[in-house]
């Protein structure tokens, strides 16, 4: 016997139920490649297989743990590598489970689901469901998603994914709603799927009495197909061949993208080097310097930081960058929309397509690859510091009323409310006089050399309260090896890391480990290697 899920409290009591009811009772679990191919490149895959083995064999009903690769680790490859009379799995988890189904009845092993009745699979942090990977590796591996329902559990997809993975279509059998749109999806009737190359698509179920929809759309073409009734985290393991094209897509487009940004900061340091210009690498790329000597694996931007002086300084030589970058003022795009208060330089044969309105808002300058200037001013800690971090907050708030909608699209409540408030009165000043009011806020003390701090004052609100003592950014910067470049780092490093992301040595969790533009997360399938067609200023 066989034993293939994960284990919360309710699948512990029915997994013990079970084994009691078991001469010889065998736990399944994936190894260290298998889990990196399911959950992304995992640094910690190793330990975390370990974990898992000695954990199973803790309980004192397991009488073995069988490590699985990636190939032995789908039930009918487990089989053959240990025969059992029964198997336990998760959930329904598509076509291949039909098959599985099959193959054990033809060789007498009975196929019991461990799933409760009702799992819904809306879990809290939605992003790290195997249904959120599953999605993304079919995106970049140019798999159509079409969904099957237009109703509640519709509208739950389209609540939790629609924004990062809206389907082609949806299908239903209800002949009224054909040639209508359900939350800007257009709904189909069955026939259509006569059309489509099974391999190419993935159905979502979005029914709750799926058996007679699956039933339909195979006797159709044999799709592929995941149901939004159960978590299908415990079916992970069929999911290896999407994934591993993910994988592989990400890391190539990823290496294309950090070369590029290699070559942009080094002619960025050429330029500010030859014109005495000081600079210090910034977040990630710093955090990146120290602890991988290069890019941190999944980043795809560069980000330096300098003092306003030497800002205006490097302004006066943008012309001197090669022809393949273009240098971005906040401002640039004219008195009627705002981004943010980031300086960049852009490298212009690339960008990431976007469907959301933004990229011909912006005309197509914000969703490329950049290299992020961020400014330091002087503050003090006191209520002068404080009120002058406070109203430049307010000012950013207010310059909100000019941004694109999508931008707001992962605010709270309570941010939401903050920001209508704000935007309303925001659209009742020129942006014009906001910049100039934000900028001249931003310099309050900036000759007043008495000052302990330095702030960053371009950035994210919640960053504005970051304080950094001023010997970070007053002693003379020292060079860091990045890739094959030596860049301009503070001299304190160690402390300015610290105060960004307290224990820097430590990884991040799995599902942090990717690439994003903002808050937006990104995956290969979204970069275009050629200049847009609209960027014309």
């Amino acid at each position: 016997m066989t034993a293939s899920a994960g284990c919360s409290r309710e699948l512990y009591r029915k997994l013990k139920s079970v084994a009691s009811q078991c001469g010889r009772f065998v736990v399944g679990i994936p190894s260290k490649d298998a889990l990196a191919y399911m959950f992304g490149e995992m640094d910690d895959a190793y330990s975390a297989a370990v974990e898992a083995e000695e954990f199973w064999k803790s309980f004192a009903f397991v009488d073995d743990v069988i490590v699985l690769d990636c190939i032995d680790l789908h039930y009918q490859e487990a089989y053959r590598k240990i025969k059992f009379d029964v198997c336990f799995y998760g959930s329904e988890y598509g076509c291949q489970f039909q098959k599985d189904r099959n193959f054990f009845l033809s060789n007498g092993v009975d196929f019991v689901s461990l799933a409760p009745s009702e799992y819904p699979v809306f879990a809290s942090d939605i992003r790290t469901d195997a249904l959120f990977r599953l999605l993304t590796a079919c995106r970049s591996a140019g798999v159509k998603i079409i969904t099957f329902g237009s109703g509640g559990y519709f509208n739950r997809y389209m609540n939790a994914f629609g924004s990062f993975f809206p389907p082609a279509y949806t299908i239903d059998n209800n002949a009224s709603v054909w040639g209508t749109s359900r939350n800007g999806v257009q709904v189909c009737s069955p026939s259509v799927l006569e059309h489509e190359d099974p391999s190419k698509v993935l159905m979502i179920i979005c029914v709750k009495n799926s058996g007679s929809v699956i039933e339909q759309i195979t006797k159709i073409k044999e799709f592929d197909y995941r149901t939004l009734l159960y978590n299908q985290d415990c079916a992970s393991a069929e999911n290896i061949p999407f994934i591993r094209t993910k994988i592989e897509n990400n890391s190539v487009v990823l290496k294309k993208i950090q070369q590029i940004n290699y070559d942009l900061l080094e002619e960025f340091d050429r330029i500010c080097t030859e014109h005495d210009i000081t600079y210090y690498i910034n977040y990630g790329t710093l955090l990146g310097a120290i602890r991988h000597k290069g890019f941190i694996p999944w980043d795809n931007d560069v980000d330096v930081i300098m003092k306003r002086a030497e800002v205006e300084k490097l302004q006066q030589f943008s012309h001197e960058f090669s022809d393949r970058y273009y240098w971005l003022s906040p401002d640039m795009l004219g008195k009627k929309k705002y981004y943010d208060s980031v300086s960049r330089i852009g490298y212009k044969d690339a960008y990431i397509h976007k469907t959301d309105g933004s990229a011909e808002f912006y005309l197509n300058y914000y969703n490329g690859i950049h290299l992020d200037l961020f400014f330091v001013d002087r503050t003090y800690d006191d209520f002068k510091g404080k009120f002058q971090r406070l109203e430049l907050a307010v000012l950013y708030g207010l310059m909100n009323a000019y941004r694109h909608k999508s931008l707001f699209f992962d605010y709270d409540k309570k941010m939401r409310f903050y920001n209508s408030v704000l935007c309303f009165f925001g659209r009742l000043l020129p942006l014009k006089f906001l910049r100039a009011r934000a900028d001249k806020v931003a310099r309050r003390f900036d000759d007043d050399t008495g000052t302990p701090y330095y702030f960053i004052s371009n950035c994210a609100l919640g960053k504005l309260r970051l304080l950094f003592p001023k010997s970070i950014f007053d002693k003379p910067a020292v060079r860091l090896q990045f890739g094959g470049l030596n860049v301009m780092a503070s001299a304190e490093y160690d402390l300015m890391c610290t105060k960004i992301f307290g224990d820097y040595k430590q990884l991040p969790p799995v599902e942090q480990r990717i690439p994003h533009l903002g808050r937006e997360i990104l995956d290969a399938s979204l970069f275009v290697f050629e200049a847009p067609e609209h960027r014309g200023l």
